[in-house]
């Protein structure tokens, strides 16, 4: 069985194009991502106060964001986003799923 038969499979004939767009594309999370590393937000995994609030500050899906840098252990992570800079905890930023566009040199 290909990749498309398991997708097809998987999600069935009636399911739209975001859902096998996010399974094809998001393989990473935001707290995942190097500095200086531009990607795209996908929905977030849970749904939690913070989560919310993150939601509010603009931190929803289609944004694109860049990760200007990391604490030296990695906790918190600075990020860019809308003209503005916010500092999240490793764990609140596993709760997003990206796509990373800075490999394939596309600007988000």
């Amino acid at each position: 069985m290909g990749l498309a038969a398991a997708r097809a499979a998987w999600y069935g004939e009636t399911e739209n194009h975001y859902h096998l767009f996010l399974l094809t594309f998001v393989m990473r999370t935001l707290d995942t991502l190097p500095a200086r590393a531009r990607a795209i937000v996908a929905a977030p995994a849970t749904s939690t106060p913070v989560v919310a609030r993150l939601l509010e500050l603009g931190l929803t899906p289609g944004t694109a964001v860049e990760v200007v840098r990391r604490a030296p252990f990695g906790d918190p992570i600075e990020i860019s986003l809308r003209g503005t800079r916010l500092c999240l905890r490793r764990a609140d930023a596993a709760a997003f799923g990206v796509v990373d566009v800075s490999e394939g040199g596309a600007r988000p």
